[in-house]
């Protein structure tokens, strides 16, 4: 054992010697001296040499020509010639909350005047209807390239996603906000329209009310009357099904029953959209596939002496309502009626103060023929049917004569 631990301080001993004594064997003559253009020379054969300049050399903000600001990475500004410059906010959405809050609800934006637009294609809209923006905040700078917007007139600020996202409505905010000051829709005058109105009944879902607003503006429709107990105008909710509708309609909102009437002309036809089946006895007697426009027509004519004695006969408003004729929409001949105003029930149906509206004009039921005992329609897909027919009949009615002169070739 002693033997051992001998041979190991002996082995030991000899690796340290010859660890420190290791130089020893090499010489300290330099055989060629080379200098770093040399070894950068022989590198280039290689790989190309990048000088990377000092990291205090790098700018933390620069602007262009125009005034742009630009990344903070130094590159140059995306934004196309002559865009506005913009603010660059980052964590402070000081300016963003105050512009949310004043449009988080019916009662803010009545007292504040603004509306809240989310997403380009909105906005775009908003701008082509001549809106004034007063703040747009985004979180990437390709999101407002496409916007036409007008000269800085406004709060025009890049903040985080997070900050829009806190103050969206979306689930998936699109990144880019818009306040515009509320505009007067009563006074919006849409170039292409028909003889047609529509008033909505009690209209809650704002999915729904946005629905209409498509339809409605797709058709023509001449205006939009809004009653009290219909959802908000500009709800986000009614913004986004709406798709910019709310710009290219003249619509009366908040409006008591009394107004309408006023608003009745004296040769103006009310027709009452019906989710009633065909299988209805009334409906069998009066909607059948003979029937011609004529009589449907002369049949609309002697509602109003008729309606005096329903009216004095029944207090009842479901009885008077039955008995109103009921005809099925593709047989009507619309392009006869001076003014048609279509009554649209809400999730609830008809309220009996629509019900009551127009006793002295010409009023009877629009029903839409169902099949395999479907019994009623989402309100925006049957007021898609009726309106369309309405639109089909007027344009045929205003080309006439071109139809006539051509010529469809048999197949």
């Amino acid at each position: 054992m002693n033997c051992w631990s001998v041979t190991m301080r002996l082995g030991a001993w000899s690796i340290l010697r010859n660890t420190r004594h290791y130089s020893n064997k090499f010489s300290r003559n330099p055989v060629q001296v080379i200098t770093n253009e040399e070894l950068l020379r022989k590198r280039s054969r290689f790989r190309p040499v990048v000088e990377v300049p000092p990291v205090d050399r790098l700018p933390s903000k620069i602007s262009d020509a125009s005034g742009d600001p630009a990344t903070l990475e130094g590159k140059p500004s995306r934004l196309p010639p002559g865009f506005p410059p913009y603010d660059t906010k980052g964590e402070d959405d000081t300016d963003l909350s105050r512009f949310a809050l004043a449009t988080s609800n019916a009662k803010s934006r009545l007292k504040s005047g603004l509306i809240m637009l989310e997403g380009t294609r909105l906005i775009q809209e908003g701008l082509r209807a001549n809106l004034k923006p007063k703040a747009v905040f985004f979180s990437r700078v390709e999101n407002v390239t496409k916007l036409q917007l007008p000269p800085r007139k406004f709060a025009f600020q890049k903040v985080t996603y997070e900050k829009i996202r806190r103050w969206s409505k979306l689930t998936n905010p699109p990144g880019v906000v818009g306040f515009f000051e509320k505009p007067d829709t009563s006074a919006q005058l849409p170039a292409n329209v028909f003889p047609f109105s529509i008033i909505c009944d009690n209209i809650r879902d704002p999915g729904n009310l946005g629905s209409i607003l498509r339809v409605a503006a797709s058709a023509g429709c001449r205006s939009l009357f809004l009653t009290k107990g219909c959802v908000d105008l500009w709800n986000e909710k009614v913004l986004r099904s709406a798709m910019g509708s709310h710009f290219h309609l003249n619509i009366l909102e908040n409006l008591e029953w009394n107004h309408i009437e006023a608003v009745l002309e004296p040769n103006s036809y009310l027709m009452f959209a019906d989710n009633s089946d065909a299988d209805h006895e009334g409906v069998k007697e009066t909607v059948r596939n003979d029937v011609s426009h004529e009589s449907i027509q002369q049949h609309l004519e002697d509602l109003e002496s008729d309606q005096h004695e329903i009216n004095s006969s029944d207090s009842n408003i479901e009885t008077t309502v039955e008995k109103l004729p009921v005809f099925s929409y593709y047989l009507i001949n619309y392009p006869a009626m001076s003014s048609i105003f279509l009554v649209l029930g809400g999730e609830t149906g008809l309220s009996p103060d629509a019900l009551n509206l127009g006793k002295s004009h010409n009023r009877c039921r629009v029903n839409i023929p169902m099949l395999n005992h479907v019994e009623s329609l989402n309100v925006s897909s049957a007021l898609s049917i009726l309106t369309h027919e309405m639109k089909r009949q007027f344009e045929l009615a205003q080309h006439k004569d071109e139809m006539d002169s051509v010529k469809i070739p048999t197949i």
